[in-house]
């Protein structure tokens, strides 16, 4: 099993590189985990205000992963073949202006193959984010 450590730094402002920003209250996948991938480890994960208001940030993990053992969206209530719902990192977090948040804390996020990784802002181009995480094949 190899390992890959990986970085993206993405910013709402001139998002695809022709000027265009990211509109207010819209999702934009951050990650998304490659087919190839066995597991991704998200290790670190960093969001920045680059404008002049207070802003706030939705982080959305959107996972299909089957068969886990859960209790929740489980009709038998066996807690076998559960199904992963999307769920919230972080939900309408207030940043100050020229402020950064770190939204692991050392913590961590295991994601599995198709799993991703969504961000949304209050603010149109309002952010810049890291994210740095371990890809395993």
């Amino acid at each position: 099993m190899a390992n890959a450590l990986k970085v993206i730094t993405a910013s709402a402002s001139d998002t695809n590189g022709s000027g265009a920003d990211l509109a207010a209250d819209t999702d934009r996948i951050l990650y998304k985990v490659g087919g190839s991938v066995t597991a991704s480890i998200i290790v670190g994960f960093h969001v920045s205000n680059i404008v002049t208001n207070t802003i706030k940030i939705t982080v959305t993990i959107n996972s299909d992963t089957t068969g886990v053992s859960t209790y929740f969206g489980v009709g038998s209530g066996t807690g076998t073949d559960g199904v992963n719902k999307p769920a919230f990192l972080v939900k309408d977090v207030a940043i100050p202006e020229s402020s950064t948040i770190e939204l692991l804390s050392g913590n961590k996020i295991f994601l599995g193959p198709t799993d991703e990784i969504k961000i949304q802002c209050d603010t149109a181009a309002g952010f810049n984010t890291i994210l740095s995480f371990v890809e395993q094949t």
